[in-house]
């Protein structure tokens, strides 16, 4: 059965996780999602662009 509770974890698209407040497919936080307007998840990222950090590849990313 769903509650308000667990709507509230399955909206614009995404699937925060109800103890970290993460999404599941896009890794955004619950606070991120809603201090940017609520938007739409993006889905999950593209393998490049999960090795990147500060624009740069890490050793995992080549």
């Amino acid at each position: 059965m769903r509650s308000r509770q667990t709507d509230g974890l399955r909206t614009g698209g995404h699937a925060f996780d109800p103890v970290t407040h993460v999404c599941a497919k896009c890794e955004m936080t619950r606070k991120q999602f809603l201090d940017a307007g609520k938007p739409k998840c993006a889905g999950r990222p593209s393998e490049a662009e999960r090795f990147l950090i500060d624009g740069e590849p890490d050793s995992k990313g080549g």
